[in-house]
C-alpha cells in the first residue's frame, strides 16, 4: 500500500495518468521509458511516498513514479534452476517473466540512460535521477529478500552490475582522496528482509575492500537501536555496525510502540495519533 500526500495527489492529476494510461500493459521497457521521461516526468514532484509490495501494481515502477513516490519494494526469491532473481509476494505467485531485471533494472537503465542522453552530469559527476523536476533526488529500491540469502543475495549484486557500471548507484567510497564518503546516486539499493539477518553475506570475503566501496545498504532495525549502537537480537547477533552499511531505519508497528500490546490497544494508540 502506498501513502499518498495531498501534492503528491496533485502531482498524480497533473500527469494525467489516472485518466491516460500511456504505459505499455505488457511491459516494453523502451516503450515505457520513453513515456516516463518526454512526457510524465516534467510534470511529477517526487515526495514522501513509498510503494509497498510495487510489482502489484498496474505498472511496477512506473504507477509509483507516476505519483512522486521516492522508493518501491520488490520482494524476491532465487528461481528454481538458481540462474534468475523472481519477484513476487510469495512461491505460488511467482513467474519466469516477472524478474528483478525485467521489472526494475532493465526499466531503470532505460530510463536513466535516457535522462542522461541528454543532459550532463552535475559538478560532482553524479548522474541524473528520474525526476526531471528534481534531478538529485535517489530513488530506493528496498529489495527485501524472501529465502535464503546466502544464495539469493549474491545474484542480486551480480544482477546490479549494469547500474553500477554507469555509477547510477549511491555508493559508500573511500577509494577517492576526500574525506566524503557517501556518494549519493539516482538509485539507491537498500537490502530488507532475510538478508539484514546475514549482514556478513552483504559484506562478502573480504571485509578491508568492501570496508573501501560497497553500493548495497541494510534496513537497520529501529527498534534494537539504543544510545550505544544495537542491542543484541536472536535475528540481529551483531551489535556492532560499519560506516555507511545502513540507509534507512524501520520497525515491526507492534515493536515500536509496545512489544506488549494486543492488536486493539494498538488500534487505539494508532487512532490517537492522527
Amino acid at each position: 500500500m502506498s501513502i499518498l500526500l495531498p501534492s503528491i495527489l496533485d502531482a498524480y492529476n497533473a500527469s494525467c495518468f489516472m485518466h491516460d494510461d500511456r504505459f505499455d500493459s505488457h511491459g516494453n521497457a523502451t516503450h515505457n521509458a520513453a513515456v516516463w521521461t518526454t512526457e510524465l516526468s516534467e510534470a511529477v514532484f517526487p515526495g514522501i511516498c513509498h510503494s509497498h509490495n510495487d510489482y502489484w501494481r498496474p505498472h511496477p515502477l512506473f504507477s509509483a513514479l507516476s505519483v512522486g513516490c521516492a522508493s518501491v519494494e520488490a520482494d524476491v526469491w532465487l528461481s528454481p534452476d538458481g540462474e534468475d532473481i523472481l519477484v513476487g509476494h510469495d512461491k505460488r505467485s511467482l513467474a519466469p517473466s516477472r524478474t528483478l531485471r525485467s521489472l526494475y533494472i532493465d526499466l531503470l537503465l532505460e530510463v536513466l540512460d535516457r535522462v542522461n542522453l541528454r543532459s550532463t552530469a552535475d559538478s560532482t559527476g553524479q548522474a541524473h535521477g528520474v525526476f526531471s523536476t528534481e534531478p538529485n533526488t535517489t530513488l530506493i529500491l528496498f529489495i527485501d529478500v524472501k529465502d535464503d540469502p546466502a544464495k539469493t543475495w549474491p545474484l542480486v549484486l551480480q544482477q546490479l552490475g549494469p547500474l553500477r557500471d554507469k555509477r547510477y548507484l549511491s555508493r559508500h567510497d573511500r577509494t577517492m582522496n576526500t574525506n566524503q564518503s557517501f556518494w549519493n546516486g539516482p538509485i539507491t539499493i537498500v537490502g530488507t528482509g532475510n538478508i539484514v539477518k546475514r549482514r556478513d553475506v552483504n559484506i562478502g570475503a573480504d571485509l578491508e575492500q568492501w570496508q573501501q566501496r560497497h553500493d548495497a545498504f541494510f534496513d537497520a532495525p529501529l527498534h534494537l537501536l539504543t544510545e550505544t549502537g544495537f542491542a543484541n537480537d536472536a535475528e540481529f547477533r551483531n551489535a556492532s555496525e560499519y560506516e555507511n552499511e545502513f540507509f534507512t531505519a524501520s520497525a515491526p508497528f507492534r515493536k515500536a510502540i509496545d512489544s506488549d500490546c494486543t492488536r486493539s490497544e494498538i488500534e487505539v494508540k494508532t487512532m490517537g495519533t492522527t
